[in-house]
C-alpha cells in the first residue's frame, strides 16, 4: 500500500473554470491527512469522496488569494454540520487570523456553536511544524511581492505567500502553492523530492522545465495550470517531455491521484 497519497481537489488558476474547482490538495502521510489551500467547492468535493471530517487532521493555506481559501467558510460549515469532533488546527498567514475569526463569527459560526476546536496557527518561515510522523516546513516566496509594492501601505496586510516542504520517514514532498518567480523554487529543490507539486500559472514553462531538469525530482505533478496554457495541452506536453527526460510527469485535473510508495 502508497505510504503517501496525493488527491488533486481543485486544480484551476485564479479564473472561473466550468470544469474545475480552485486550489485544493488532500495528501496522506503515514497515517497523517493535510489539506492544503481550500479553494471553492472544497466542501462539495471531500462529501463527493466520503471523506469523512475528522479524517482531516489539518489544513494549510499557502496565501489569502480566494481562489485558495475561497471554499473554507463553506468547508467548517460542512465539517459542523457532518458532525467533526477532533480539533481544527489552520495553519495560515499570519494577517488572515483576526479577519477570518470575524467572518466566521458574522455568518454564525460562533465559536460556542461548533463541536470541534478551531485553532489558528500563524506560519512561522522556515520553523517546521510536526504533525504525527509527517513535518511541514512553510517557506516564504515573492508571489504577492508585486501587490506589496503596489498597496503595501494597507493596514495589517503582510502579503505573505507559501511554499510548503512536507516530509515523512520515507518521503519528502514539495508544494509550490503560487510563486512569484523560478527562484522561489530554490530552497524547494536543495533537497531529493519524491513529489513536486508545482503550480504552472505564473512561471514560464520552458524556464520552469528546464530548472526541474537540473534538479533531483522523481515525480512532477503540475497543477494550478493556466487557462491559456490548458487550450494547448499536447504542446505543453510535448514541451515538458523533451524538457524532462526521464522525470515522470502529469498535468492534473481534478479528481487525479497519486501514489508514492517507498
Amino acid at each position: 500500500m502508497s505510504l503517501a497519497q496525493l488527491t488533486c481537489l481543485g486544480t484551476c488558476d485564479g479564473l472561473p473554470d466550468g470544469e474545475r474547482g480552485h486550489s485544493a490538495y488532500l495528501y496522506r502521510l503515514s497515517g497523517t491527512v493535510l489539506l492544503v489551500d481550500s479553494g471553492e467547492p472544497v466542501a462539495r468535493q471531500l462529501r463527493a469522496r466520503n471523506i469523512h471530517p475528522d479524517e482531516i487532521d489539518a489544513v494549510w493555506l499557502t496565501h489569502l488569494h480566494m481562489d485558495h481559501i475561497g471554499g473554507l467558510f463553506m468547508l467548517i460549515q460542512g465539517f459542523w454540520l457532518d458532525g467533526r469532533k477532533k480539533p481544527l488546527p489552520i495553519h495560515l498567514p499570519e494577517e488572515g487570523v483576526l479577519v477570518i475569526q470575524a467572518m466566521l463569527r458574522a455568518s454564525y459560526l460562533f465559536d460556542q456553536l461548533l463541536p470541534f476546536k478551531i485553532s489558528f496557527i500563524p506560519h512561522s518561515a522556515g520553523q517546521p511544524v510536526q504533525i504525527g510522523l509527517t513535518k511541514i516546513t512553510p517557506l516564504l516566496n515573492s508571489h504577492l511581492d508585486q501587490l506589496r509594492q503596489s498597496f503595501g501601505g494597507q493596514p495589517g496586510q503582510r502579503f505573505e505567500s507559501f511554499s510548503f516542504r512536507i516530509e515523512t520517514g520515507t518521503h519528502t514532498i514539495a508544494h509550490t502553492g503560487d510563486v512569484g518567480s523560478l527562484q522561489d523554487l530554490d530552497p524547494l529543490l536543495d533537497r531529493d523530492l519524491d513529489l513536486l507539486t508545482c503550480e504552472l500559472s505564473h512561471l514560464a514553462p520552458a524556464a520552469l522545465f528546464e530548472k526541474i531538469s537540473r534538479a533531483n525530482v522523481r515525480r512532477a505533478v503540475f497543477v494550478h495550470i493556466g487557462r491559456a496554457l490548458r487550450k494547448n495541452l499536447d504542446e505543453l506536453r510535448h514541451q515538458a517531455g523533451a524538457a524532462l527526460n526521464s522525470v515522470p510527469h502529469d498535468f492534473a485535473a481534478d479528481g487525479d491521484e497519486y501514489h508514492l510508495t517507498p
